[in-house]
């Protein structure tokens, strides 16, 4: 699942779509990422650049770009806006 946004938001903004969606089905904690770029987005092996334009990117680039999963501690503090 992917959540995104045209306006620059904090992380505890869409955190509340984690705890709702594992209320149906377990999120892996591991796979929670958090990215602003106001250039290029990589996400799923693309690159989604400010116009709009999509392409694939190659190995290197994807682990030049790769975004650390957000930490477990930081998943449990909880402070995020719920979406219930």
């Amino acid at each position: 699942m992917t959540i995104s946004s045209p306006d620059e938001r904090p992380v505890g903004d869409f955190l509340g779509a984690v705890e709702l969606t594992d209320r149906y089905q377990l999120v892996a904690g591991n796979k929670i990422f958090f990215q602003t770029n106001p250039d290029d987005v990589y996400l799923l092996g693309h690159v989604i650049s400010p116009g709009g334009k999509i392409r694939k990117n190659s190995q290197e680039e994807r682990i030049e770009n790769k975004v650390a999963p957000l930490s477990p501690e930081f998943l449990s503090e909880g402070k995020y806006k719920s979406w219930t």
